[in-house]
């Protein structure tokens, strides 16, 4: 079954309430949608949006979201089938009987057994740096980004600095104990590294709190998510 942006109810509430000031405040924006899985967020924001790149390496996600598109009608997301990391280059996709779980780092038996998942099938993925795509595809710069990949969001950050710096978009990046754990890092580099470009970084929790934390409380394990404004921003 599809999943539309009313899906994950006790989730997405606080992201939508955000997500729809930011799209509401903006003119024709572009929208990277790093992670889109099936599409929640992609179709949940197309018609906003001048485009929105999708970017979701998982084959049977990526052939879904098509899917979902052609059916309604929707022609302005363009699907990129490629993991974003800090270096190019091939990695392992780990399959979850929940997908949205779906992970560049495997996880551990206690997190299938928490999250109640079952070990899916495998597959290589290209993995390239967003600054390069955006210089080979003539991508146009983003207005706001959206980062959920189980993990990888720190090597994505890296891979898409030049990009960044150049356009100052708003960006949500998933900001997980557990699955940066995974990949090897602590979350708090996530953080460090948009707090040196300058960003305004607040912390948003899973469910339906809008309330945006920042300093210390962000080291809250509650704050599943970090929506961070650029220098100059109007919601600084």
């Amino acid at each position: 079954m599809g999943h539309s942006i009313r899906d994950y109810e006790d989730i997405n509430e606080n992201l939508r309430f955000w997500f729809n000031r930011v799209f509401g405040s903006l003119a024709d924006p572009v929208f990277y949608d790093i992670g889109a899985n099936d599409g929640v967020f992609s179709l949940g924001y197309a018609a906003r949006c001048r485009v929105v790149h999708a970017f979701e390496p998982a084959a049977v996600s990526c052939a879904r979201l098509a899917e979902r598109c052609a059916a309604a009608g929707i022609e302005n997301i363009v699907l990129h089938r490629v993991a974003l990391g800090e270096k190019p280059g091939t990695m392992t996709l780990y399959g979850y009987s929940d997908d949205t779980f779906n992970s560049l780092h495997q996880r551990p038996a206690d997190q299938l057994s928490h999250y109640s998942l079952d070990e899916g099938g495998r597959e290589e993925v290209p993995v390239a740096r967003l600054d390069d795509l955006v210089a080979e595809q003539e991508l146009p710069a983003p207005d706001v980004v959206k980062i959920d990949i189980e993990g990888a969001e720190l090597h994505a950050l890296r891979g898409g600095e030049r990009t960044i710096s150049e356009a100052l978009p708003v960006i949500l990046v998933e900001y997980s104990v557990d699955n940066t754990a995974n990949a090897g890092y602590e979350r708090t580099a996530i953080r460090d590294l948009l707090l040196s470009w300058d960003y305004d970084v607040r912390g948003l929790y899973r469910n339906t709190d809008t309330g945006l934390r920042s300093g210390d409380e962000l080291d809250h394990r509650s704050v599943w998510n970090l929506l961070c404004f650029p220098p100059g921003s109007r919601f600084r």
